[in-house]
């Protein structure tokens, strides 16, 4: 038991029960308070029907597929054709998923439930090291960023969105062990695990804050040393577990030069540097590692061979942001009025090289100043955190770089939690220096504590109204999908074998329909999402496969008639199962041309030309779906022709 521990250790007793309960109901009371978004927006759902495509049709599927004998080895696919690493949120979302009888709904109020427990355990992390002042400041963080955020993103097990607060977590963990709690290791394996294999982006930066938490352990008594008796900065049983922490090794600050020697005396200490680091690691944490990622290495061994599609795809040429742009783009999140609190859309996307990164020159100038304070006032937590977050800056730049261009909102959504990590470490160094004065003084103690929950309530009230208008139907067009799907149960042979492709506008969209084709009893196979096992094995096509008969879904944008849909619409061996044409070809002809003008000269437009614009679009794209022994207007795609047909 260290010195800091003992005064509590020493003063518990059953007149402190009382005390503790009251602290323990405000502890509750505050984080509900900083997820009641959450709680909001999965609430609005109640009552409504989805139907989701795209992407989340994919994970309705394969949540379906958890425990059947296509069970999934690997997570959601990559359109850059492989799977993301590891099937930890489907298995988590199956479930909840079941238990609603296939809602899919679940699939979103699953994600609330990960996103909540998070919360949960990051508010436990910040009550063991820091008492009121870091749950205090943890839950602010939350409130702003479940803004920054927005509730539709934590209300989804989406894999761009899941993982970003379990990650949160993960650097929580990692600073906790770093400062000594070995124990913090072992839980930290579950959200890095989850966030890890939910998306490849997050593999590097879990990396980084574990080499980070490493270094810290091996040279963070130079960096930062602790005081020499009790912290006046921390409250008296803050930053230990009750009972004693077995191999810790470091006071409750994270200092102490007895560490190493504690977890690796005598002949130990003459290993190299890389063994004594994994020696550090508690067994416990290994065989957990072990379990998680048993069915990833199953897949490597006997079925997709996901890692070499991985390294095939990740060390491909493709047109990304660059090193020069990287700066700009990751410094409009990590500033101090970035985009993880104000919840914008990012402007620095399309930024030239070497556009101002002024927020990324403020944080890392900010943590830099974090780790001056955290050596010159001796202290070591803020010290470890200022060096998790600098890693974690440092990893999104270079991650910022890699993004494919142009880059979609979604892909950098992580980069609103480094922004939030980098102004809660300036927070907290900050309170660490004040603290000694602030708490001599209750007045001061109030006015320091009001202040932090006012900041947790406007996050939170922040994103109330947001969060109770989600509206399932404003996505996609589930009134168009549903009559697609009338038309293919009523004019489809479900004994038959179709292969099934999208071309024309939104194909990421409208894929979706194959997981609903499924659902109606038809044999769909598909090359979409092949590489990545978007569909699994029962309905992926395969080049050189045989099919029965080709189904292409040709999708329009309003105002525009493609050459595919020309192509199916002129063929004469193609059976129309279903057309909806909004628009006759000269209103389509008029529109291209007001389209061109509004390019070339927007002052010829007139108020009638919009109006008239505006109420051709009300009308909606064209879609027809059209069924034959080849894949009209996709020819190219793979020059196949369906098993039997004319010229085979």
């Amino acid at each position: 038991m260290t010195a800091l521990a003992e005064p509590a250790a020493a003063g518990v007793g059953v007149s402190d029960r009382p005390r503790r309960a009251r602290a323990g109901v405000a502890a509750v009371a505050l984080v509900a308070l900083a997820v009641s978004p959450i709680v909001v927006a999965s609430s609005a759902l109640v009552g409504q029907r989805w139907l989701p495509m795209s992407d989340w049709a994919t994970l309705a599927y394969r949540t379906s597929q958890v425990g059947t004998r296509q069970t999934p080895l690997v997570g959601p696919y990559s359109f850059h054709g492989f799977a993301h690493p590891g099937p930890l949120s489907y298995w988590l979302a199956a479930p909840l998923y079941r238990l609603t009888g296939d809602d899919p709904r679940a699939l979103l109020w699953s994600g609330a439930a990960v996103n909540v427990v998070t919360a949960a355990a990051l508010a436990a992390v910040a009550w063991r090291r820091g008492r009121w002042p870091l749950l205090l400041g943890t839950t602010a963080l939350l409130g702003l960023l479940v803004h920054g955020l927005g509730p539709r993103v934590l209300v989804d097990m989406w894999n761009p969105y899941t993982p970003l607060l379990p990650f949160l977590l993960v650097t929580f963990l990692v600073w906790d062990a770093a400062l000594g709690r070995r124990q913090a290791v072992v839980e930290a394996v579950l959200p890095a695990t989850y966030a890890a294999q939910a998306h490849l982006a997050f593999v590097p930066l879990v990396l980084a804050v574990a080499a980070a938490g490493l270094a810290w352990h091996r040279w963070g008594e130079r960096l930062a040393p602790g005081p020499a008796g009790p912290d006046p900065g921390l409250e008296p049983d803050a930053g230990r577990a009750r009972g004693p922490e077995p191999d810790a090794g470091r006071d409750a600050g994270g200092s102490g030069p007895g560490a190493e020697q504690a977890a690796e005396p005598g002949p130990a200490s003459d290993r190299p540097a890389w063994r004594r680091a994994v020696a550090a690691v508690p067994r416990p944490a290994l065989v957990l590692l072990a379990v998680l990622w048993a069915a990833p290495a199953l897949d490597a061994l006997v079925d997709l061979h996901n890692p070499v599609r991985i390294a095939r795809a990740v060390f491909s040429p493709a047109d990304v942001v660059g090193p020069l742009r990287a700066p700009a783009l990751a410094g409009d999140f990590l500033g101090p009025a970035g985009q993880w609190v104000i919840g914008t859309e990012p402007v620095a996307r399309g930024a030239p090289p070497g556009g101002l990164a002024l927020g990324l020159v403020l944080a890392l100038a900010a943590l830099a100043g974090c780790l001056a304070v955290a050596r010159h006032w001796r202290l070591p937590d803020a010290g470890a955190l200022a060096v998790l977050t600098s890693a974690l800056v440092v990893a999104s730049v270079a991650g910022t770089a890699n993004l494919i261009v142009p880059t979609s909102d979604y892909l950098t959504e992580w980069l609103k939690v480094v922004g939030g990590l980098v102004w809660f470490t300036v927070g907290w160094t900050g309170w660490r220096v004040a603290a000694p004065a602030i708490r001599t003084g209750t007045a001061r103690r109030r006015a320091a504590g009001a202040a932090a929950c006012l900041v947790v309530l406007a996050g939170a009230a922040w994103s109330w109204g947001e969060a109770g208008r989600l509206d399932l139907s404003d996505e996609g067009d589930p009134t168009m999908v549903e009559a697609v799907r009338a038309a293919a149960r009523r004019e489809l042979d479900p004994d038959v074998e179709y292969r099934f492709e999208v071309s024309g506008s939104s194909p990421a969209y409208w894929s979706g329909l194959t997981y609903w084709l499924a659902e109606d009893g038809l044999d769909v196979v598909t090359g979409n999402g092949a590489g990545g096992l978007k569909w699994g094995h029962d309905h992926r096509w395969v080049e050189g496969e045989p099919y029965e008969r080709a189904l292409v879904l040709v999708v329009d944008g309003v105002g525009h008639r493609s050459e595919e849909y020309a192509d199916c619409a002129g063929d004469p061996t193609m059976e129309r199962v279903f057309v909806h044409e909004p628009l006759s070809d000269g209103e389509v002809e008029w529109l291209e041309g007001v389209n061109l003008r509004r390019l070339a000269h927007p002052e010829t437009i007139t108020a009638e030309d919009r109006r008239r614009a505006h109420a051709l679009h009300r009308r909606g794209p064209t879609v027809a779906l059209f069924a034959g022994d080849h894949l009209c207007g996709l020819e190219g795609l793979d020059g196949q022709r369906a098993a039997g047909a004319p010229g085979d």
